[in-house]
């Protein structure tokens, strides 16, 4: 899902769901490499979490206000945290299941 400044408040700081968002420019080499790895991450966590993606040449008033410095960046929310690690599908995946709380169901 495409975000802008006009949702991004209300869809994922205003809201309780988790989301993993890749903050990118279209004229970033390393952002069309991650492309293909952040598709099927995508598909893997659909229904898990929200993946999102904000395009900072469009909206760079929502990447100042987000900290965002460099591309890709790709952050958790409501966390804010900034993913450090690999970026091959495998370990962003390992990573967002490693961010969510545990669920505990009484029997």
């Amino acid at each position: 899902m495409t975000l802008s400044r006009s949702d991004f408040e209300q869809s994922v700081i205003g809201a309780r769901d988790t989301w993993f968002i890749n903050f990118y420019s279209p004229q970033c080499s390393h952002c069309h490499h991650l492309a293909p790895a952040w598709r099927a991450l995508a598909r893997e966590l659909e229904g898990v979490i929200r993946i999102g993606a904000v395009n900072c040449e469009e909206d760079w008033m929502l990447c100042r206000q987000q900290n965002i410095h460099s591309y890709p960046s790709l952050m958790m929310y409501p966390q804010q945290t900034k993913y450090r690690g690999s970026r091959d599908t495998d370990s962003m995946v390992d990573y967002v299941l490693q961010q969510l709380p545990d669920v505990v169901i009484e029997i």
